[in-house]
């Protein structure tokens, strides 16, 4: 039992390893949206650990089979969870902007934050504005086809209609709504 559990650990820690350091190579760098790159990087990482528990299979004789795939679905399971909660969340939410601006603020004699005005200003000038928010995700949602551009017009596509009734199944099982 003890061999199995660190067959396990094993490979979630090299699967773990390997996909993190894909980050930060050149791999998939043309993606401009994260979760479609994490979900590449997620892909050649699994092929890179397979082929690897391949050789090791060949070589000395262990994990089997079974364990081995069941370590690397775990792993995969895992590093996808964790890849979607944090990274791609971090990436996109207003929480994460706000969070980081109150913690950046300079008291002042009446507020030792900021208020929900400023805030509100705040999130307008930097994160929209500055930051181009609207101008990135009508980009991001052209590139995955939600989304088509017609000269200064942004329509949406029959895509979009489908992911919006997904979505509403889904706000509707976890009664989002």
């Amino acid at each position: 039992m003890k061999r199995i559990g660190l067959n396990y650990l094993v490979v979630f820690l090299v699967f773990s390893g390997i996909f993190v350091a894909l980050f930060h190579t050149p791999l998939l760098r043309q993606q401009q949206v994260l979760f479609y790159r994490g979900l590449g990087l997620l892909a050649a990482a699994t092929v890179l650990v397979g082929l690897g528990g391949v050789w090791c299979r060949r070589r000395w004789k262990q994990p089997g089979w079974e364990t081995f795939l069941a370590a690397l679905v775990m792993s995969v399971a895992l590093n996808l969870s964790f890849f979607v909660v944090f990274p791609v969340t971090f990436d996109r939410s207003v929480t994460m902007f706000l969070l980081t601006r109150l913690s950046q603020a300079q008291p002042s004699a009446s507020c030792a934050g900021l208020t929900t005005g400023e805030l509100e200003q705040l999130l307008i000038k930097q994160y929209v504005k500055s930051q181009g928010a609207v101008n990135r995700r009508v980009k991001e949602q052209t590139l995955i086809g939600m989304v088509k551009t017609n000269g200064h017009c942004v329509q949406s596509t029959v895509r979009t209609a489908a992911f919006l009734r997904f979505a509403d199944l889904v706000s509707r099982i976890y009664a989002l709504r």
